[in-house]
């Protein structure tokens, strides 16, 4: 039944994507891959920009994508991650870039990105 079911998901999810990719009239904006945060787990995903919404999936040959946010009515928000600590150690730490989603009536998604320019 749980086979069945992960099945049905799969084309679905195939289907809204195709649908989606076909009735657009814009492009990819931008591609790449990113580490993206939601209720504590990490996951490293390739990211597509198409209109106004962010797919993810698990590599760029998939053609079943993860999912989807769609940012027409997200918030989104610039995460500071400067550290006020004047410890030495500190200084040569990689510093994490993140952008939060925050979909309509849910909880935020985090994208980290590596570099300040990313952003």
């Amino acid at each position: 039944m749980a086979a069945t079911v992960d099945v049905l998901q799969k084309v679905f999810k195939r289907q809204a994507t195709s649908f989606l990719l076909d009735h657009m009239d814009t492009k990819a904006v931008l591609k790449g891959t990113l580490h993206k945060v939601r209720n504590g787990v990490t996951r490293k995903c390739w990211c597509v920009l198409v209109g106004r919404y962010l797919i993810y999936h698990r590599n760029p040959s998939d053609k079943t994508p993860l999912g989807q946010i769609h940012l027409r009515d997200a918030r989104i928000e610039d995460i500071d991650n400067s550290n006020d600590s004047d410890d030495e150690a500190d200084v040569t730490k990689e510093t994490k870039h993140a952008i939060a989603i925050w979909p309509p009536f849910q909880g935020p998604t985090y994208l980290m990105l590596p570099s300040q320019h990313e952003k």
